[in-house]
């Protein structure tokens, strides 16, 4: 024991197997002071004889639940992954791996704290269906000119019993292709760019009479509907960084990349039309999930963004759909 050592996290992933239960992993130790598993797991949990605790695979793996980033799982990557929070004191962690009957070796994997370890946190619950839009002047281009810059939508959220607006940025020049495109749309923001523009955007949460920053200890925001034209036409561009876990579908048609400044950014690939447009940010389609991403954000006053389209296509302009919480994340 060492008294000054905080307490940690530490996850192990991808206990799969492969068929007719060839080649379980197991893996066994002790010493934590909880286990997050998701709910359903794939991983089989018993406690042993001396004290320690068993987890065993039963699912037979294969590519997609091999992870990149801990805190970027996937659902059937959370499935077969295990989070444990050891206390303070503790400075090793002691552990135990076998692999059953079988022919070929196995690859076990470890990091630190993973997207598990957000499970049944209390967050901030965006319902834009029980807001409204106040005005709508982002980056001073109206069509409400007498108003504050920005887009402020009231009562998005409550926040320890109070209400909570949303107030959208910009933070450099925006080119729209019609204004009028900005608002509320069902259970989403809207807001519209013009071909080959890009925009810097602040998303502010202010409190909705006196309009001070109110910090949110924990709140999801996705985006939705990432698409683009035919022939590669009009591609969605979306950079954010500063977030505590990001949530994709397992057959995600969103491309990603990682920027020079750290960011992420995320590219559409796929051809979308209006019809397939989500309606429940909680009832995706598959086609629907796979067109979104969603973020948990800790201890956040507001976050930036930046949102792109590309150069080619028509002069149509682009639409990008945001909103809270989605029916991609697993927990």
């Amino acid at each position: 024991m060492n008294p000054c050592m905080p307490g940690f996290h530490f996850s192990f992933f991808d206990l799969d197997q492969g068929p007719t239960d060839n080649s379980q992993e197991i893996l066994i130790t002790s010493g934590f002071s909880k286990v997050h598993l998701m709910d359903p797991t794939n991983v089989k949990q018993k406690l042993l004889a001396d004290g320690r605790t068993e987890f065993k695979s039963s699912m037979q793996g294969g590519f997609k639940t091999n992870p990149t980033d801990p805190t970027s799982l996937t659902s059937s990557q959370a499935a077969v992954s295990i989070q444990f929070e050891f206390p303070a004191g503790v400075s090793t962690v002691n552990a135990s791996f076998e692999v059953t009957n079988g022919r070929r070796g196995r690859n076990f994997m470890f990091a630190g704290m993973s997207s598990l370890a957000f499970c049944n946190v209390e967050h901030s619950i965006i319902d834009l269906e029980l807001s409204t839009l106040v005005s709508s002047n982002l980056g001073n281009k109206g069509p409400d000119f007498g108003a504050p810059e920005g887009l402020r939508f009231a009562k998005i959220l409550q926040n320890e019993g109070k209400p909570v607006d949303l107030i959208v940025h910009a933070m450099n020049e925006y080119f729209p292709q019609n204004v009028s495109q900005n608002r509320l749309n069902g259970a989403f923001v809207q807001i519209n760019i013009g071909l080959g523009q890009t925009v810097d955007l602040k998303f502010q949460f202010v409190d909705t009479v006196t309009s001070e920053d109110v910090r949110l200890k924990f709140m999801y925001f996705s985006m939705f509907d990432i698409d683009e034209g035919r022939f590669n036409h009009l591609e969605e561009f979306l950079a954010i960084g500063g977030y505590a876990a990001s949530y994709l579908s397992d057959t995600t048609e969103i491309k990603q990349s990682i920027l020079p400044d750290g960011r992420v950014q995320f590219t559409s690939s796929t051809h979308g039309i209006i019809e397939d447009n989500p309606k429940n940010p909680k009832a995706l389609t598959e086609q629907q999930a796979n067109r979104a991403v969603t973020f948990l954000f800790t201890d956040t006053t507001s976050f930036d963004t930046t949102f792109a389209s590309s150069a080619i296509g028509p002069n149509s302009g682009r639409n990008f759909l945001v909103g809270g919480k989605s029916s991609i994340v697993f927990c």
